[in-house]
């Protein structure tokens, strides 16, 4: 991550969607990371969107920001001498395996030759651009992946296991990119002054590569721009009371089987005698 990007996700004096999305998954995750400062390191999924969104967005930047390694056998003291090279010659940029680097690059050509998309990469655009808003009064940030304030579209880039409609409408759910789509919307209608859509593209990151464009409906959009306002609710007296414990962590919780159980389909090991 960049020197930029480490400052943007440092930044607690606003809340992002992504801050939203962790106090959603665990309040004390939040405390840990926005309120004590303790960042965890990125997974391995999250640099390789990295490198995939500097690919399909920023191609001229990738060997300004990465460093290619090829494989070797460390073992042999010239290759251990090639690879130090390597990197006093790399100061400041990501290494990345060669194998990952092809991977990233592939999808990156499919996601950019979509009919859908690749008219956009013609067109005036913004990239990886910082928007500042107000919901409620509350102070906002957001980071959009492209913006194309001519056609008044955000796209969105999201690598996938599987990008087929069912699967990544899962996603949505799981991930709360309606929430994220929302956000963005009203990010833009703040600083452009119009309403724009919001695009998703969706890539496989290993073979066949499929790729998709998803678009929600305004129901889906206004149920997660309520949720943001319930989550913006939450973070404002989370901050005033100085409890960061999920509701279910105090007090006797009734809990009872789940549906599927109870209706039969859960089938139970017969156990031998």
């Amino acid at each position: 991550m960049s020197n930029e990007n480490d400052a943007y996700h440092s930044d607690v004096s606003r809340v992002s969607n992504s801050m939203l999305s962790l106090l959603k998954q665990s309040p004390r995750l939040f405390y840990n990371r926005y309120e004590l400062g303790q960042y965890a390191e990125a997974t391995q999924a999250m640099k390789f969107g990295s490198l995939l969104h500097c690919m399909v967005l920023e191609p001229e930047k990738v060997f300004d920001r990465y460093v290619v390694v090829p494989k070797m056998d460390m073992r042999f003291k010239e290759n251990k001498k090639k690879f130090s090279q390597l990197m006093d010659t790399s100061i400041g940029k990501e290494s990345v395996s060669e194998e990952i680097f092809q991977q990233a690059a592939t999808a990156a050509g499919y996601v950019r030759i979509h009919p859908e998309f690749e008219p956009f990469t013609k067109t005036p655009q913004l990239i990886e651009k910082r928007i500042d808003f107000y919901i409620n009064g509350y102070a906002c940030r957001s980071k959009l992946d492209m913006v194309c304030p001519e056609q008044r579209v955000i796209w969105d880039i999201k690598t996938t296991q599987d990008a087929s409609p069912g699967a990544f409408a899962r996603s949505i759910a799981d991930y709360g990119y309606h929430r994220q789509a929302a956000f963005y919307i009203e990010a833009c209608q703040q600083e452009f002054g119009s309403a724009f859509r919001f695009l998703f593209i969706a890539i496989q990151k290993t073979e066949p590569w499929e790729c998709g464009v998803y678009e929600l409906g305004q129901d889906d959009l206004c149920k997660g721009y309520f949720e943001i306002l319930s989550l913006l609710d939450e973070h404002r007296k989370r901050k005033i009371s100085n409890n960061w414990e999920q509701v279910w962590s105090t007090g006797i919780v009734p809990v009872s089987l789940p549906k599927f159980y109870k209706s039969g389909m859960y089938e139970v090991d017969e156990v031998a005698a």
